[in-house]
């Protein structure tokens, strides 16, 4: 069972770096195409409609790179996550003009986690980073990674900003 699971890993990684190459190096090539269409237009309209192509692509392209991460058995492990979360926190922070201040403390422990924790656990993450870039009026951001100790040990994750908080009611 353990290695058809292996197996069946290894494939899943090698179909999506596949995908990853061959749709990467196309998005790269619209992006050129883009850039290039872009400085040629005339008018800003049509300059604006080329730049958000060119988002859409450098958007996708980070896509493409977060799932073959996410399909990647060696990134079964804490480490390997909260070294993830801090890149992707610190993008978000710079394509959104925000200043990012980590606090990622590092794990010595080898400490095992499923491919599908890591996926939803990213999703939460990136969905609580973008509200507060979002909707806080803020200009910093702030993650901080530890490990607990309560009745055993605990991730936790704070995301927190200097923006005008939440309305209580």
């Amino acid at each position: 069972a353990i290695r058809h699971t292996r197996l069946i890993e290894n494939e899943r990684l090698r179909i999506a770096m596949d995908l990853h190459d061959d749709i990467g190096t196309s998005l790269s090539q619209i992006s050129l195409a883009g850039s290039h269409a872009r400085f040629k237009a005339k008018d800003s309209h049509s300059k604006a409609s080329i730049q958000e192509m060119i988002d859409l692509a450098g958007n996708l392209s980070a896509s493409l790179s977060e799932t073959v991460w996410m399909l990647n058995p060696k990134n079964n492990d804490l480490e390997s996550l909260i070294v993830f979360l801090s890149r992707i926190s610190s993008e978000l922070c710079r394509t959104a003009n925000f200043r990012c201040r980590i606090n990622a403390i590092p794990t010595s422990d080898d400490i095992p986690i499923s491919r599908e924790f890591r996926h939803h656990f990213v999703l939460s993450v990136k969905e609580a980073f973008n509200n507060a870039l979002k909707h806080s009026r803020g200009s910093e951001a702030h993650l901080e990674i530890k490990i607990v100790q309560c009745k055993g040990k605990h991730l936790s994750i704070t995301i927190s900003d200097d923006g005008i908080g939440l309305d209580e009611t």
